[in-house]
């Protein structure tokens, strides 16, 4: 309604330019963004998880903390999370695992108050969720950015792919799609989505068609994980292309006549 689309994907600023990391729901976009961010000196941060996307690329942030496993606070070095804050990760992250989701959903398949239940387990154990600067002191927040490309990260394989502009639009809804899973939002998505009877669906798939048109997509696939090491390159070659695309859309200067 606001003229926003709400991706599934991570983000990162290099200067003026934003990049989208998008992946399906626990690849690894958390991890690759924290490393990102603590070994690449000029990375800014949007987003870990949920990005605001407008149809001129103009790239806003979901402001939200970090859910973390041990698995990601032991990929960074520079946390300052207390030794309290450490022993109950172990809990919460088991808990809040993909494993603890796929409880909540078995429940929900039994017509149990899946939601209502998982609400007071939050209450009682609450999940692991910490700002990022708590995990990466010193990162510099962006508040505005422009889209320059966007990475889809997959695990298995190695090597990296051109996507075409279809691939890439619809590899980015699915995973939206993806990370909206959990009850109630399955029962609730129709209404969600027609609004004042407006395809609320429709225009936020042409809202990021727009913002992703004319802009590089890469498939980057790994067997280690090592996305955050490609990254930097992948940026750079990036932001290259960019500019010359806009060089080459300067009107040629006019000669001067003697």
């Amino acid at each position: 309604e606001q003229g926003y689309a709400l991706v599934h994907a991570a983000c990162v600023t290099s200067g003026d330019q934003a990049f989208l990391i998008t992946a399906r729901t626990d690849t690894g976009k958390t991890t690759t963004i924290l490393k990102a961010l603590e070994n690449h000196a000029g990375y800014g941060f949007i987003s870990d998880d949920l990005t605001l996307l407008g149809s001129d690329g103009t790239v806003l942030p979901y402001p939200k903390p970090l859910t973390i496993s041990q698995h990601t606070l032991h990929a960074v070095k520079g946390s300052n999370l207390t030794f309290k804050e450490r022993k109950k990760l172990h809990y919460q992250a088991r808990l809040h695992s993909k494993q603890g989701r796929s409880i909540g959903m078995l429940l929900a398949s039994k017509g149990l108050p899946a939601a209502a239940m998982n609400a007071v387990v939050q209450i009682i154990i609450p999940p692991p969720k910490y700002d990022v600067t708590r995990l990466i002191p010193g990162t510099e927040m962006a508040k505005r950015s422009q889209l320059a490309g966007m990475m889809v990260i997959q695990r298995g394989g190695d090597g990296e792919e051109v996507m075409g502009a279809e691939a890439a639009l619809d590899t980015l809804m699915e995973n939206c799609d993806d990370a909206y899973g959990f009850p109630p939002y399955p029962v609730i998505q129709n209404f969600l989505h027609s609004r004042n009877g407006a395809d609320l669906r429709g225009a936020e798939r042409r809202t990021t068609a727009a913002a992703l048109a004319g802009i590089p997509s890469l498939l980057l696939k790994s067997s280690t994980m090592d996305w955050w090491q490609r990254l930097p390159r992948l940026v750079d070659e990036t932001a290259a292309l960019v500019k010359l695309r806009s060089e080459e859309a300067l009107p040629a200067l006019e000669p001067i006549d003697d």
